[in-house]
């Protein structure tokens, strides 16, 4: 995202404190569930994510959820280190929304 387009405001954040936000949320989530997480710099294809950033991911029982995420967490992000995404099931947006609230259910 352009520094132009990141300071863009509801009124409240900007785009970039909102990314922020839920980088640091999801981090938590996967420090708190280690056994189902994972980072990697590596895609479901073997090949190198996309400059300055790595995949987060966890594996719930709904599916799989990741994220990309700014490489400056890889080291701060306390799970486990995978090779690559070999198990991404092709989730998109609306997918990943809809297993993250699942885990709000019980």
């Amino acid at each position: 995202m352009s520094a132009d387009l990141g300071n863009i405001s509801d009124g409240y954040h900007t785009f970039n404190e909102l990314y922020e936000h839920r980088h640091a949320l999801f981090m938590a989530l996967m420090v708190k569930n280690k056994e189902n997480s994972f980072k990697t710099l590596r895609d479901d294809k073997n090949e190198a994510v996309w400059d300055g950033w790595f995949i987060a991911g966890m594996n719930l029982p709904v599916g799989m959820v990741t994220y990309h995420m700014p490489i400056q967490y890889f080291d701060h992000l306390d799970v486990a280190e995978i090779p690559y995404n070999h198990e991404y099931d092709g989730h998109d947006s609306n997918v990943v929304l809809q297993r993250i609230l699942s885990l709000s259910k019980g």
